[in-house]
């Protein structure tokens, strides 16, 4: 059911003594997609701040969708982080996907886009309370033994790094 940021801060002030029901709701409140852009503001004050733009609202709709659909946008529209961190962590706390191909324009800059995300499942606290542990994974290369820089695990979920000069595996 889809709540307003008055109906969120109503259930963290009158559950702020019982954090185990406190997590519980929270995790129930952001399972329904309508309520995305609340989630993307609980869990992302660092990068979401102010009021949710209208178009990223219908972003989240498309990106959400059972449609195929193509998104253009200028430089400066928060398509990464939209799409790279938001959209990527709700799949992935939510189990959305078993696997995950992060595209990009060339292999370092697909490589670059998946850093942030990665951080994040390592170091946003509030995340981790509510969905436990996100600690990112590595995967070894079968040849060298060392640590994948394009591929990782996460909550069951693989998240890897392709382009067209890379195929995946």
């Amino acid at each position: 059911m889809k709540i307003t940021q008055a109906q969120l801060d109503k259930v963290l002030s009158t559950n702020k003594d019982n954090l185990d029901l406190l997590k519980h709701q929270l995790f129930e409140i952001f399972s329904d997609i309508d309520n995305i852009s609340l989630f993307s503001k609980f869990f992302y004050p660092h990068i979401i701040q102010g009021q949710v733009p209208y178009f990223h609202l219908e972003w989240y709709k498309q990106y959400f969708s059972d449609k195929d659909e193509v998104l253009a946008a200028p430089r400066g529209f928060a398509k990464s982080t939209i799409f790279g961190i938001i959209g990527l962590s709700y799949d992935i706390v939510y189990k959305r996907e078993k696997y995950i191909l992060y595209t990009s324009k060339n292999h370092a800059s697909t490589v670059k886009f998946l850093e942030p995300i990665k951080t994040e499942f390592k170091t946003n606290n509030m995340l981790r309370w509510v969905y436990g542990d996100l600690t990112p994974k590595s995967i070894k290369d079968e040849n060298s033994g060392k640590d994948r820089e394009d591929i990782f695990d996460v909550n069951n979920i693989r998240i890897e790094a392709v382009s067209f000069e890379k195929n995946p595996r």
